[in-house]
């Protein structure tokens, strides 16, 4: 009988341990799925583009102003000198 008892001891462990390994597998997969970081990255990504499409809109519009303010300089002094 003391045979018996330590085979069902044993399996019982094993049991256990594999219990264990597919609740860790089970929390590792919910962690994953759960988890937000890439979120974030992609939202600072947007955010990125479109402070950066902002700046290039403003860009061309300050530069067109900055031309039309060089063309009248240019203009005026090339009639007073």
């Amino acid at each position: 009988m003391v045979p018996q008892l330590a085979f069902d001891q044993r399996e019982s462990q094993e049991e256990s341990s594999v219990n264990r390994l597919f609740l860790n597998i089970l929390v590792a997969i919910r962690t994953v799925r759960d988890c937000e970081d890439g979120q974030d990255m992609v939202e600072y990504c947007l955010m990125v583009a479109l402070v950066s499409l902002g700046a290039v809109a403003g860009m061309r519009t300050l530069a067109g102003g900055i031309e039309n303010s060089f063309l009248t300089l240019s203009t005026t002094l090339l009639a007073n000198v």
